[in-house]
């Protein structure tokens, strides 16, 4: 009999952890299957520093901060050089640098969700804090992830691992199976062997 799961995710990248995580708590059986092996874990996610997100006011930016790590002079600039960057400018950004091709209502959704998603991960239990320079790039977020990528993975794994996550290391996707034309599994390379694992989601 082939071992099935609700959730099944491709790739421990932060993307992956995070469906993983949202599909956990709200109950679901989740497995990741991760190409690299464990010493390697972590992916390009592991270097990323900064998120792009919507805000309208500074507050919003202030509340990902801890009380002890917030700074009066770092305020100040901050306070000083504030643009806020709504919802429409993230999106007609995203829509700029793909020349269109970006899908419309799915970029509209990152775009609307974009500071509820960065709250989420706060949650988690991530952190932020301030951006060492005021010359910040057009757009940019002035705040960014305390610990870098280095720092979000690795709580990503243990917030994974905490809910009882499955990860399977050494296991590269080789094909996806369909059914009635939706997904509903996939063919994987193990170091056993290939194998088959079906998925509800």
């Amino acid at each position: 009999m082939n071992e099935c799961v609700d959730v099944l995710v491709v790739g421990s990248g932060n993307a992956g952890l995070c469906a993983a995580i949202s599909a956990s708590q709200m109950g679901k059986k989740v497995l990741i299957i991760e190409k690299a092996p464990f010493s390697f874990r972590g992916g390009n996610s592991s270097l990323t520093m900064n998120f792009r997100f919507s805000h309208t006011k500074i507050s919003q930016l202030l509340e990902l901060i801890d009380i002890e790590d917030r700074d009066e002079d770092k305020e100040k600039i901050l306070y000083n050089n504030y643009v806020p960057y709504s919802e429409k400018n993230f999106h007609e950004d995203l829509l700029k640098v793909s020349n269109n091709l970006t899908d419309y209502h799915l970029s509209k959704d990152l775009s609307e969700n974009s500071l509820s998603i960065i709250k989420w991960l706060r949650s988690l239990g991530h952190r932020w804090e301030y951006k060492p320079t005021t010359h910040h790039m057009p757009s940019s977020v002035p705040v960014r992830l305390k610990g870098s990528g280095s720092s979000l993975q690795k709580h990503n794994f243990l917030v994974a691992e905490s809910l009882g996550i499955l990860i399977e290391y050494d296991c590269q996707l080789k094909s996806i199976l369909f059914r009635d034309e939706k997904v509903s599994g996939v063919i994987a390379w193990t170091k056993g062997g290939l194998r088959e694992i079906l998925a509800h989601s």
